[in-house]
């Protein structure tokens, strides 16, 4: 019995009312070739959040995060997960998604402490709370690094204040000395901007979960091994190994729509 699948599944139509409206958009996904980060803007994915949030998305420790995911689960075991999303969906070899961009996300129990940056006593220690805390101190930092980067007369007093704040002193010394020596060549905006902007992405593949929830319950992902790629995945026919559909019906109206695949078919049974 394999504990992880051959392929990386995209399931799609969750927010859709019917079986039929999920076909059509498997079609139409297909047809364009690309699986969208973003619908309104493919090609500039964004991620947003701010001092009020608290972690209410299911686990993600942005408040929005635009990323394609796919889940790494053999498909004898797909049950619980497509009874959650959908049993519409397309299998791609992990290889081939990988080389886009894609990778597995990282799971924390909600009920852990982290003790590696922090005492077991601050309210930083909850895990959801410190990488709400860590998005917002870099995310908070990144227009005013922006603005450094401008020709403006207020850039010798931004980069004063920078050099002079505890918390970013306090915060850029977990990571290397070398920085705080980095604040004095002129080289701060450089340096911390993609210091941030580094931190703020590894963040988006961080899923932070309640482990004391039941496997049916549908705020449960830690067993979807989940992938996710922060970029519009673009690919060809021959590229999907596997069509996910609920019935041998939607099988044959594939086959019409799309008599050129001849890659595999699974049918989730109800």
């Amino acid at each position: 019995m394999r504990y992880t699948s051959d392929l990386l599944c995209h399931f799609v139509g969750r927010s859709l009312k019917t079986d039929n409206e999920r076909f059509d958009l498997l079609v139409k996904i297909i047809r364009e070739k690309q699986l969208k980060v973003n619908l309104n803007n493919p090609d500039h994915p964004s991620a947003s959040t701010d001092s009020q949030y608290k972690g209410e998305n299911y686990g993600e420790v942005f408040r929005s995060a635009d990323c394609v995911c796919f889940c790494d689960i053999p498909d004898d075991m797909l049950e619980i997960h497509t009874s959650k999303y959908s049993k519409f969906g397309m299998g791609f070899e992990k290889l081939f998604l990988s080389k886009q961009g894609a990778r597995p996300v990282m799971y924390v129990p909600s009920g852990g402490v982290i003790k590696e940056l922090s005492p077991t006593n601050s309210p930083k220690s909850c895990p959801m709370d410190y990488y709400i805390y860590l998005n917002n101190l870099s995310t908070s930092f990144i227009p005013i690094i922006i603005l450094l980067n401008q020709n403006n007369p207020f850039k010798n007093q931004l980069n004063n204040i920078l050099t002079k704040n505890k918390m970013l002193i306090d915060y850029v010394k977990l990571f290397d000395g070398q920085i705080l020596k980095d604040f004095s060549a002129n080289k701060t905006h450089q340096m911390l901007f993609g210091l941030t902007t580094a931190l703020a992405t590894q963040n988006v593949y961080v899923k932070v979960f309640d482990e004391t929830l039941d496997e049916n319950d549908i705020n449960n992902y830690y067993m979807e091994r989940e992938w996710r790629c922060l970029y519009s995945i673009d690919f060809n026919l021959e590229d999907i190994k596997r069509i996910y559909l609920p019935s041998e019906g939607f099988v044959v109206r594939f086959k019409d729509e799309l008599p050129e695949y001849h890659g595999e078919f699974f049918i989730l049974n109800s």
